[in-house]
């Protein structure tokens, strides 16, 4: 019996970190694949103003009022 019990605890150890590790390379993968999409170096707000006053480019206002 307690030979049972310990290959069931060595298994059960094998799959959690199996799981842990499958895990780890999703998250991986989900952050990588979202690297794409670049932040705008202005909230929408403060883009909207700080164009108003001329302060920031035509491309920073459309790139931080873009919905996506």
């Amino acid at each position: 019996m307690s030979t049972a019990l310990n290959v069931g605890k060595g298994l059960l150890k094998l799959v959690w970190g199996l799981f842990k590790i499958t895990l780890l390379v999703a998250d991986a993968a989900i952050n990588i694949s979202g690297n794409n999409k670049k932040t705008p170096r202005y909230n929408e707000l403060d883009a909207i103003e700080l164009f108003h006053k001329a302060a920031i480019n035509p491309k920073d206002y459309e790139d931080a009022t873009r919905h996506q």
